[in-house]
């Protein structure tokens, strides 16, 4: 689509923090290897080579069109109702077992509120829209991932939530797994997006946990649409 209609001035794809080689214990920036051993992060690699391989054949030469690759943090925020994520998980607990099950309790993740990497995707879209010197003649593919402080572990974030909802803690114990899961520690390197689009993750992790949780409660009783947009305007007020 985006070959055939040249009035698309600004383009950004979003694949995983999930791309990287995890074979290597480190903080992840956009030029390391590639990786894929699972197969989600295996079909997201196969994004990031298409969009190489068609940067490279079809729009090095296309000055009016720019795109990019964007790789987020574990994202997390109110309205998520996903089977098989830890937050939507735990709210669902509430009512049925009350008790919080985890797979991998010691796994570390790059948590982040889900309008962190928002923010950043709408301010690349429009550099590249207008075409800024800054940013022009290197490699995009962009990382938004938040400061090493909020890189915690899954118990971290559990014991976050079992706190404030009377809930306990279960480790599940599994014996035969189809496939090796995915790496148990993942740090996403954010410095790029600092240095050049100048954009910095706005809240703690405990802040965007408090946000999730203030969701959940507001929306029994409010208009979600109306809760989003209050987080939203809350959020943009920090400079």
């Amino acid at each position: 689509m985006l070959r055939k209609n040249q009035k698309i001035k600004s383009t950004v794809i979003i694949t995983t923090d999930k791309v990287y080689d995890t074979t290597k214990t480190k903080i992840f920036k956009e030029s390391d290897i590639l990786g894929g051993h699972d197969p989600y992060s295996a079909s997201k690699v196969s994004c990031e080579h298409l969009f190489s391989s068609y940067i490279h054949s079809f729009f090095e030469r296309r000055s009016n069109q720019k795109l990019a690759t964007v790789r987020a943090g574990n994202v997390i925020g109110g309205g998520d109702y996903s089977e098989n994520r830890l937050i939507p998980d735990i709210l669902r607990s509430i009512k049925k077992v009350k008790k919080i099950i985890l797979r991998n309790p010691n796994s570390v993740r790059p948590w982040q509120h889900v309008l962190e990497p928002l923010n950043g995707y709408l301010l690349l879209a429009e550099k590249l829209y207008k075409n800024e010197k800054r940013i022009r003649n290197i490699k995009q593919n962009w990382n938004f991932g938040p400061n090493i402080s909020n890189c915690k572990s899954v118990r971290n974030v559990a014991e976050f939530f079992a706190k404030r909802l009377k809930l306990k803690i279960k480790v599940a114990k599994t014996k035969d797994k189809i496939f090796t899961p995915e790496t148990s520690l993942l740090r996403l390197g954010n410095f790029k997006s600092k240095k050049y689009l100048k954009w910095h993750p706005k809240w703690s992790l405990e802040k965007s946990l408090k946000k999730v949780l203030d969701w959940y409660y507001l929306t029994k009783t409010q208009n979600p649409r109306n809760v989003c947009e209050n987080q939203i305007r809350e959020f943009i007020e920090i400079n």
